[in-house]
């Protein structure tokens, strides 16, 4: 089922979330986190993940929800939707000087990708870096940034394997980052 679900791109929507929904959000993290450190990959810390610290980005609508069922439009019956059938969710912001250092005007960057463990590798983390893309070049910015933690090789891969191209290393009080970038065609 988890499989048709994601085979198929008309059945999983992205929206901004709203802040009745940073909840979900937030239990996406810990879920993640959860995983990560149960594997000894230290990247995200479960206990850290507060309303406080993300609502803000919530107010600004940076914050995204993949969603495995669509969410009820004008006119139609109001259904119910799940914290469930929230699938994953990103956030994109419009800088980030505390790694990247004062915003040129160029950049989209993209932070805390994170997918429920049940739909891992079926795509849907592609599918949100592109999304996240097609916004940065919506703007007329021309690169997507990001960077994660730099011991954690599965995920250098990934972003590598997703076209991204390593800038650097930068050390960042007790802990390294890994910076990615990937140019985007901005919109006309």
């Amino acid at each position: 089922m988890q499989d048709q679900l994601l085979a198929a791109r008309n059945h999983v929507w992205i929206e901004p979330a709203s802040e009745e929904q940073l909840p979900i959000v937030l239990e996406i993290y810990v879920e993640v986190a959860r995983w990560l450190w149960d594997r000894g990959i230290h990247q995200w810390n479960p206990e850290e993940f507060t309303t406080e610290e993300f609502m803000p980005l919530a107010t600004a609508g940076a914050i995204w929800l993949a969603w495995g069922r669509e969410p009820a439009g004008a006119g139609e019956r109001t259904r119910s939707i799940q914290a469930s059938d929230a699938l994953a969710t990103i956030t994109l912001t419009w800088s980030d000087q505390a790694i990247w250092g004062p915003d040129d005007g160029d950049a989209g960057y993209i932070h805390k990708l994170a997918v429920r463990r049940a739909y891992a590798g079926k795509g849907l983390a592609s599918r949100l870096l592109r999304h996240a893309e097609a916004l940065i070049a919506a703007r007329g910015r021309r690169c997507a940034r990001l960077d994660c933690w730099a011991k954690n090789d599965a995920l250098l891969r990934f972003y590598v394997a997703q076209g991204y191209q390593l800038r650097d290393r930068v050390a960042e009080e007790s802990w390294e980052v890994a910076r990615f970038e990937r140019q985007v065609d901005p919109a006309p």
